[in-house]
């Protein structure tokens, strides 16, 4: 999943998403957050944006689980 905002040409938030299931049916779902940014806009990037996101996705995972993270992504990216 791709997420860009119409208003940040060129950066984009990608989720790639695994699914494990082991052989007792235990399904265990891995997300990660790649972040994507212009040169030009990393240089501007003073609080690490790119470098703690996906930590701080994780975290978002522990806390408010899957759907509610993503929804938070989007609406940071979108509104």
């Amino acid at each position: 999943m791709m997420i860009q905002s119409p208003k940040l040409p060129g950066c984009t938030m990608s989720i790639f998403w695994k699914i494990s299931v082991s052989k007792e049916g235990v399904v265990q779902p891995k997300l990660e957050l790649l972040m994507k940014m212009p040169e030009q806009a990393q240089k501007m990037d003073a609080n690490n944006v790119m470098e703690t996101a996906p930590e701080a996705f994780r975290s978002l995972l522990k806390i408010f689980g899957v759907e509610a993270s993503i929804e938070s992504l989007i609406k940071s990216v979108c509104f």
